[in-house]
């Protein structure tokens, strides 16, 4: 008798490792190789199987779309890095090339003076007769 019960059992585990391992088939002929392992504990009988799938397709592109975040994250902050670099040099230049204007616009203010000055006298000897010379 308990030869009879281990044969049916044996028997029935075997229809469902069969069961299972076309449903796996099946659900493998969906996927690109290298796409998703999949792993036979997850597969479910009957029409679990298309839930089963697109949940490991959800899973697989949302993985995805983290890593393209992280990696988004990581570029934002080196190229904020380095505009703090680029603002840190520019603020001494800035300062340098204000310095220079003020001194320049000084300078041309000088010669600006000097040039009138200049036209003034010229303008006074051409004015004044010629004294035989």
């Amino acid at each position: 008798m308990k030869e009879k019960e281990y044969k049916d059992a044996l028997e029935a585990f075997n229809e469902k490792n069969k069961e299972k391992s076309q449903l796996v088939n099946k659900l493998m002929e969906f996927c690109e190789p290298n796409f998703v392992t999949i792993d036979t504990s997850l597969v479910l009988c009957g029409c679990g199987c298309v839930q089963v799938y697109s949940r490991l397709v959800f899973v697989h592109i949302f993985v995805h779309l983290l890593l393209m975040l992280c990696h988004a994250r990581k570029e934002v902050a080196t190229v904020r890095k380095r505009i703090d670099v680029v603002n840190r040099e520019l603020k001494p230049l800035g300062q340098s090339s204000r310095k220079k204007e003020k001194e320049y616009k000084d300078a041309l203010e000088a010669f600006n003076e000097k040039n009138k000055e200049k036209s003034q006298l010229v303008n006074k000897l051409i004015e004044v007769p010629d004294m035989g010379l």
